[in-house]
């Protein structure tokens, strides 16, 4: 990450997969690939006229990753999700709790990919339908009929996943004893990022999953609602073509509901 407020050099300065946390002037001769020029520019640094934009890594795929997540919603009725923080080319993922009967209406620009109901909640999750413009600070609606309480909803966003074909493999599994399972995720390919999407009728978060192959689950968002739900989302790295299996957690008690896709790189 670059910090500096100013950066100036008389040899050649390589900048290669640099993130920029302030705008910063950079003078003198500045050879970058284009992901981190794009980043300088949306943080607000200013490139000479004179950089020089190449890519390092011909053909080379980067593995997506998480990035972030908006602001944990709960609501009686609708949710109106925000976005955390994104950057040009981010994937955004919406995951929303239902209790009761109560069908969300699919905001416009968005699909639903999967939904999954036991024990009186129904887990969904969607992604947007265009990738992100970078810095959006906009939501969404998800449109749901009174009834039973708490709905809840948070969007993530993930850098560097495919632009047309985001998901594979998705699979699910439910549990009435608050124990949850570590999805199967099986990639067709190297360069995959596993994600773990947890929902249950309880305040309990789900414990990291422990004793899988494969790869390592990460808590990287947890979202209680303090009325009996609870979103979380775990991501595991698969670099290689092999598949994440097996392993368990404990989400507190009543009904745990665990959705697993493998992100495609891009």
């Amino acid at each position: 990450a670059i910090s500096c407020a100013s950066i100036t050099t008389t040899a050649l300065l390589p900048l290669s997969a640099c993130w920029f946390t302030q705008p910063t002037v950079l003078s003198g001769p500045i050879q970058t690939d284009l992901a981190t020029y794009v980043r300088g520019v949306i943080a607000g640094a200013t490139f000479p006229f004179s950089t020089e934009i190449i890519d390092l890594q011909p053909g080379a795929q980067m593995q997506p990753a998480f990035r972030a997540a908006g602001t944990g919603v709960n609501s009686l009725v609708n949710l109106s999700l925000s976005y955390g923080t994104n950057e040009v080319g981010d994937m955004f993922l919406a995951q929303v709790n239902a209790v009761g009967a109560q069908v969300p209406v699919t905001p416009a620009g968005w699909t639903l990919q999967h939904s999954k109901a036991s024990g009186g909640v129904t887990q969904y999750f969607y992604t947007r339908d265009t990738l992100s413009s970078g810095g959006e600070v906009g939501s969404g609606v998800w449109t749901i009929a009174a009834g039973n309480a708490p709905n809840q909803g948070i969007i993530y966003s993930f850098s560097n996943v495919d632009a047309t074909t985001y998901l594979e493999d998705i699979t699910d599994f439910a549990s009435a004893d608050g124990s949850g399972a570590g999805p199967t995720v099986t990639p067709t390919g190297p360069g995959r990022l596993a994600v773990n999407l947890f929902s249950a009728n309880s305040d309990a978060g789900a414990t990291p999953i422990t004793g899988q192959t494969g790869g390592i689950w990460l808590e990287q968002s947890e979202h209680a609602s303090g009325l009996g739900g609870v979103l979380q989302l775990q991501t595991a790295t698969l670099a290689a073509l092999t598949a994440i299996t097996g392993g368990s957690c404990t989400v507190g008690s009543g009904t745990a509901l665990v959705s697993g896709i493998a992100l495609l790189q891009s």
